[in-house]
């Protein structure tokens, strides 16, 4: 590739324009337990993310030779992957939008410092290229977060296996831009032709992505107020007691000082409901969210714990619990999500 650039990504750009919803966050879609699934998780949101391809793509062409492509892109790499298990361990959750705003700005510098040419001194193209992918593997733990993880020497793993999935979803999409980027250019002035227009539509995109989600960060959004409170949660295997009676408790949401007998809980245990067991003292904000997601989810039980627990929050089937230090729906439907498609799959 030396001497010979890529400029299929100019492809990319128009269907990364065409995608609807491309300049907002691309969510990670779906539940992980083993550590191929996670794997898979990365390749899959890898293949998603169109900025994140974007990026290391206009790097490729930067850089103009694969030597330079591949050290280049081992400090992006490098970054993304410090930020990702450091931020997931220490539970750290960034606004969506503002980080995906910046990786936006990321591709439409990139685009910026194609048409400027290639630099004569490398080392602040390096740091910048560095601190993007700080930001990138924020924007990955972020997402990667919104997944129910297991804690300790397992969760290091899991995170270790997601990021191996997002660098062979990358090798992917740079091995389809490679082969587009020969099939497509034939002669010199139509490499450089493309090369610049393809460096236009990264800055344009950037510019447009990264407008839109900054509007979208400082705007409030009252539909997903539900959705306000982060938490960091854990998971590990719970084995239900056998139910001797009780029945169905007649609501979804029990205020503190009331709830229905611990053997009707254990009953829609068995029963495939998800019991969810919070401290009395949860401050009122969070028990309102609370009450307003059991009401509205079937299958659900919230009740206040009898005894004081050191945290917030367990969610409880028949076969897990889902310990939280506060209340985040987003958690407990992915939770919730998770227990159904067990109970389907048995």
């Amino acid at each position: 590739m030396r001497g010979r650039p890529v400029p299929a990504l100019l492809i990319v750009c128009f269907i990364a324009l065409a995608i609807p919803g491309a300049a907002s966050a691309h969510g990670l879609h779906g539940e992980a337990q083993t550590i191929p699934g996670f794997i898979w998780l990365g390749v899959r949101h890898m293949i998603g993310g169109w900025d994140h391809v974007l990026f290391i793509a206009g790097i490729v062409l930067l850089a103009r030779e694969a030597r330079l492509a591949a050290k280049l892109i081992s400090v992006f790499v490098l970054g993304h992957s410090v930020t990702l298990l450091l931020a997931t361990l220490a539970g750290w959750q960034i606004n969506a939008n503002v980080v995906d705003a910046v990786i936006a700005a990321s591709v439409a510098y990139i685009g910026l410092r194609i048409l400027r040419g290639r630099p004569t001194v490398w080392a602040p193209t390096v740091l910048t290229i560095f601190a993007f992918g700080l930001v990138h593997g924020l924007g990955l733990s972020t997402r990667v977060q919104t997944i129910t993880l297991p804690e300790g020497g397992a969760l290091v793993a899991r995170i270790l296996a997601f990021n191996v999935g997002v660098e062979i979803g990358q090798l992917i999409a740079l091995s389809i831009l490679v082969g587009i980027g020969f099939l497509v250019t034939r002669d010199d002035r139509a490499t450089t032709r493309a090369v610049r227009a393809t460096a236009i539509a990264l800055v344009a995109i950037g510019v447009v992505a990264g407008t839109a989600l900054s509007f979208a960060a400082v705007k409030p959004d009252d539909s997903q107020a539900a959705d306000v409170f982060r938490a960091t949660c854990s998971k590990k295997p719970y084995s239900a007691p056998r139910s001797l009676g009780g029945g169905h408790p007649d609501r979804a949401f029990y205020p503190p000082g009331e709830g229905p007998p611990a053997s009707d809980l254990v009953h829609v245990l068995g029963d495939g409901y998800v019991i969810v067991m919070y401290r009395i003292d949860l401050p009122d904000a969070q028990q309102s969210v609370l009450a307003d997601w059991a009401d509205r989810t079937p299958g659900v039980v919230a009740a206040p714990a009898k005894v004081q627990a050191p945290n917030e929050l367990e969610a409880i089937t028949a076969e897990a619990v889902l310990t939280c230090n506060g209340v985040d729906t987003r958690r407990l439907a992915a939770f919730r999500e998770q227990w159904l498609v067990t109970r389907r799959n048995p």
